[in-house]
């Protein structure tokens, strides 16, 4: 994990006005989901993401398995209110 560094967000301050209060949002733009710039700020946290967590591939195998071994499968689905 040495030598990686996590992805820092670009600041672009934004006024935003709400019931007369006017506040700075300096992360605004990540609101934009088509936006290019946007999509690859994602893209380069979900690849940190993915290189910080690869040594726990095998620990996430694990708990899935023991979870699935755990939960009962039925051909139910989830129960819902009739009428609501």
């Amino acid at each position: 994990m040495a030598g990686v560094t996590a992805p820092i967000a670009k600041r672009v301050p934004t006024e935003r006005t709400f019931h007369g209060d006017t506040v700075i949002d300096e992360y605004a733009w990540l609101a934009a989901k088509d936006d290019p710039d946007t999509i690859a700020y994602l893209k380069a946290e979900n690849a940190f993401t993915e290189e910080v967590t690869a040594p726990l591939a095998g620990l996430r195998e694990t708990v899935f398995t023991e979870i699935r071994n755990r939960t009962q499968e039925t051909d139910l689905s989830v129960p819902v209110r009739k009428g609501g």
